[in-house]
C-alpha cells in the first residue's frame, strides 16, 4: 500500500513538473507581419530586401519591463536567424521565450545585422524599438508532445531594416 502511495505522489510530481515546463512562445517569422527584413550596404545605396544569405537576425523577449534574453528557435538552444527564404522573410517555427510562462505579455526586440557573424563584429546592425504583446503557449514535456500554440509576432511597422543609415 506505501509503494503504491509513493508511485502515484511521484506521478503527481512529476505532472506537476512537467506542467511548470510550459513556455510562452510567438511564431519566429517575419510573414505573419508582412514586414521583410530591408537592407542598404552602403549610405546613399539603394534600401532593398535582405539578401538570402550574409544577414542576421535575432529576436530578444522577456518579461515587460524586464531584462530581454535572446528568444530561441524551438526546443533547441539557437537564437540567431539566418538563411532567408527571399524577399527579406524568415520562418523559424516556433521562438520559446526564456523565462516566461505560456500565454504571457512579453516584450520584445529585434536585432539586425550583416558583414560578420558575431554581431559585435558587423558593421552593418540595427535594433529595433521595443514591442509588447501575447505570447503562445507550448509544454515540451507533454505526452503525447503537442505542437506549440503560437501567436504571430507583431513586429512594429517600422520595420527591421540593416544598414549603416540605421546604426
Amino acid at each position: 500500500m506505501n509503494k503504491t502511495i509513493a508511485v502515484l505522489a511521484s506521478l503527481a510530481v512529476m505532472g506537476t513538473a512537467a506542467e511548470c515546463m510550459a513556455a510562452a512562445v510567438v511564431n519566429l517569422n517575419n510573414y505573419d507581419s508582412n514586414i521583410p527584413v530591408m537592407y542598404q550596404s552602403a549610405v546613399g545605396a539603394a534600401i532593398v530586401t535582405a539578401p538570402d544569405t550574409g544577414v542576421y537576425v535575432q529576436l530578444l523577449g522577456g518579461a515587460v519591463g524586464g531584462t530581454l534574453a535572446p528568444v530561441t528557435i524551438g526546443a533547441g538552444t539557437d537564437s540567431i536567424i539566418t538563411g532567408f527564404d527571399g524577399g527579406g522573410f524568415f520562418d523559424k517555427g516556433s521562438g520559446v521565450i526564456p523565462g516566461l510562462a505560456d500565454k504571457a505579455q512579453a516584450e520584445f526586440q529585434l536585432l539586425a545585422w550583416a558583414g560578420d557573424a558575431d554581431m559585435t563584429k558587423a558593421p552593418l546592425t540595427f535594433t529595433s524599438e521595443k514591442w509588447t504583446q501575447a505570447t503562445g503557449g507550448w509544454n515540451p514535456a507533454a505526452q503525447p508532445p503537442q505542437p506549440a500554440d503560437s501567436v504571430a509576432l507583431n513586429i512594429p511597422s517600422k520595420g527591421i531594416l540593416v544598414g549603416p543609415a540605421f546604426s
